[in-house]
């Protein structure tokens, strides 16, 4: 049983998913993991436990550039919906590029990470990601107006 809401990792790329979800894993085995090849997938799966009423993550890492429903697009719903727009979202990916930086953070992203090329790297890069924001306070809900 894990003691802890689970990270939701989002990335099209089932290969980079499962290297995801092993050096996690092997880092950190107390932490449920929670994997979507596609963004729609995992925006249905945080609607249906937003409306179950179950622990929503404490921590998404999300793929930028993916088909279908990229991840700009999932980021946007998240912050769009009232019961979503709280959870922390670390963009992960591959890019490059300044401009996918500026969007990331201009559309609520509360990280941007790059993903390194190597296994042992990519541990170190998750288990400090994940760690941070494992005892990172944030709000539950919307205050009530003043």
């Amino acid at each position: 049983m894990y003691r802890h809401a689970p990270v939701l990792l989002v990335d099209d790329s089932v290969e980079d998913l499962e290297l995801a979800l092993v050096a996690t894993d092997a880092v950190l085995p107390d932490v449920e993991v929670v994997g979507f090849t596609r963004a729609e997938d995992a925006l249905a799966w945080l609607r249906g436990r937003a409306a179950a009423r179950l622990p929503l993550p404490f921590l998404t890492l999300l793929d930028w550039k993916m088909p279908g429903m990229g991840g700009r697009d999932l980021l946007m719903e998240m912050r769009a919906a009232s019961d979503l727009n709280r959870t922390p979202v670390v963009v992960f990916t591959t890019s490059r590029e300044e401009r996918d930086v500026h969007l990331a953070y201009s559309l609520g992203a509360n990280a941007f990470l790059r993903k390194p090329s190597g296994l042992d790297e990519l541990k170190v890069l998750l288990e400090r990601t994940v760690r941070f924001w494992r005892i990172n306070v944030t709000p539950t809900r919307t205050p009530a107006a003043s």
